[in-house]
């Protein structure tokens, strides 16, 4: 220090003493909480790639079934459970519709009506004896037990079984075409409409009682019997006599498919013969509009109910908590199985055992929020200008609390689509006509052994759209986080 106070002061020279320095003026333009949110949120690519995934199943649950011709009521159990086909990834081997036929008498595959093409690769084979007619047991137990057929005995056959991957497009065809019962009961008009090139053998008439109204179940002298009722009067007007015919076709041409040709189906059919592709889009349609309804409501409850209390307080708040605490201690399935008991499982009934006890979340966030901003020098200089209750609330402090609001409303909607998917899978709802992502998954878990195509697409959707939401909506909680506005 004492080398410094020896300084020459001649030395020193003042710097622009002539000039008056100003403040250099900003060029940037100011960036808004909004904004800045918006810059954050672009930087999370995670979360921007689930935004994008997320639009885009939203997007295809409303235009997805009018990708092809399927609708919801087309059934056709003779095509249940084929597997996916895809155009262009079918030649790189993969959803070529090939399915595994396990356990087949390798014999019946060197059918002449078999199409080429149809056994992709014989995967094992094993022989077994059969006895092709009654099988007795030695009571002693020293002699292997003897095959009878009428009262005389006949060796066991030798009978070879393999698994086998076919073309199940072709296989399906074949079937239909040549398998055992697979004709078709058309009457008179369905006949004369059929091409005869498809028909293949002789047809076959015969007559069959029809009811051209409704079967109905009546009760007579404490018998349950099928009564065929007319349509507009309720009369029973008995069955009539119809002249019909019993007809092999080629299927798919039947169906209205060029020779050699057939359907694509993309996701696969289900048990019941209907396009999986569709169903999982129209199931998901049920799926956003239960969740996004369910959010509506509840933040309008919510909103308005955490408000109140969150800026009143004192006893106010105080008696409102207590309510909601009694109304959460409601257990939700409890209040879902109740509704559905009285009213059943329409859509409405379904929003509504949601919103019951779904909106009280939301509301404390929404009290929290209101509790941190109410006191804010803004918000007291504006009470001092005389702003009444209401535009201090709409006005200074919900804006603020909006972020935190949004973000917990995004992540509020996956939970519901989870509950009310694992509700309809459980089978506690049921939309009855109108299909669901949990009754899809309930349908494919039950023939997932050899069909696992059917809960495969179903599993994946709900898992993306889970996994969507979520990286959503934590992208969503870090734009919005006031701690981190203008961190890089």
């Amino acid at each position: 220090m004492d080398e410094f106070k020896n300084l020459d002061k001649s030395k020193f020279t003042l710097v622009q003493s002539d000039k008056i320095i100003y403040d250099q003026a900003m060029t940037d333009k100011p960036i808004g909480y909004f904004k800045d949110a918006w810059i954050r949120f672009k930087r999370n690519r995670v979360s921007v790639v689930a935004f994008i995934i997320l639009t885009s199943l939203i997007i295809l649950s409303i235009i997805g079934p009018y990708f092809n011709k399927w609708t919801y009521d087309d059934k056709n159990i003779r095509l249940k459970e084929i597997p996916p086909r895809i155009e262009v990834l079918e030649d790189w081997g993969i959803f070529d519709g090939t399915k595994v036929l396990e356990n087949r008498r390798l014999s019946d595959f060197y059918d002449p009506n078999l199409p080429e093409g149809t056994v992709v690769e014989i995967l094992n084979n094993w022989t077994e004896s059969k006895c092709e007619g009654n099988i007795v047991v030695d009571e002693t137990g020293e002699t292997p037990d003897k095959c009878y057929a009428a009262g005389v005995e006949i060796p066991f056959t030798e009978t070879t079984y393999a698994d086998i991957l076919v073309d199940y497009y072709l296989y399906v065809n074949y079937v239909n075409t040549y398998g055992d019962d697979k004709f078709l009961s058309l009457t008179q008009e369905e006949f004369d409409a059929v091409n005869p090139d498809v028909i293949v053998g002789s047809p076959v008439a015969f007559t069959s009682d029809v009811c051209l109204g409704t079967i109905v179940d009546v009760e007579v002298a404490g018998v349950i019997e099928e009564q065929c009722h007319d349509n507009e009067t309720g009369a029973n007007i008995g069955y009539t006599e119809v002249s019909m015919w019993k007809v092999r076709v080629l299927y798919w041409q039947y169906l209205g498919y060029e020779e050699g040709g057939y359907p694509y189906f993309w996701f696969g059919t289900d048990s019941q013969g209907r396009d999986l592709f569709t169903l999982i889009w129209l199931g998901a349609r049920i799926s956003f509009v239960v969740a996004f309804s369910v959010a509506f409501i509840n933040i309008i409850i919510g909103v308005i109910l955490g408000a109140i209390s969150g800026y009143y307080g004192a006893l106010t708040d105080l008696i409102l908590q207590r309510v909601f605490e009694i109304i959460s201690g409601i257990p939700f399935l409890a209040v879902l199985t109740l509704l559905t008991l009285r009213f059943g499982t329409s859509f409405w009934i379904v929003v509504i055992a949601f919103t019951l006890t779904g909106w009280i979340g939301i509301s404390r966030t929404v009290r929290a929020q209101f509790f941190r901003y109410k006191s804010r020098e803004y918000v007291l200089a504006a009470r001092t200008l005389g702003a009444k209750d209401a535009r201090l609330m709409a006005r200074h402090i919900f804006p603020n609390a909006i972020g935190t609001i949004v973000t917990s409303v995004v992540l509020i909607i996956p939970g519901v689509i989870f509950t009310e998917a694992t509700f309809s899978f459980l089978g506690i709802i049921d939309y009855g006509a109108t299909i669901s992502i949990g009754k899809i998954l309930s349908n494919g878990q039950q023939v997932m052994q050899h069909s696992p195509h059917v809960l495969l697409f179903p599993a994946v959707f709900i898992s993306l759209l889970m996994l969507s939401f979520n990286m959503f909506g934590n992208g969503l909680r870090d734009a919005f986080n006031p701690s981190l506005r203008g961190v890089e």
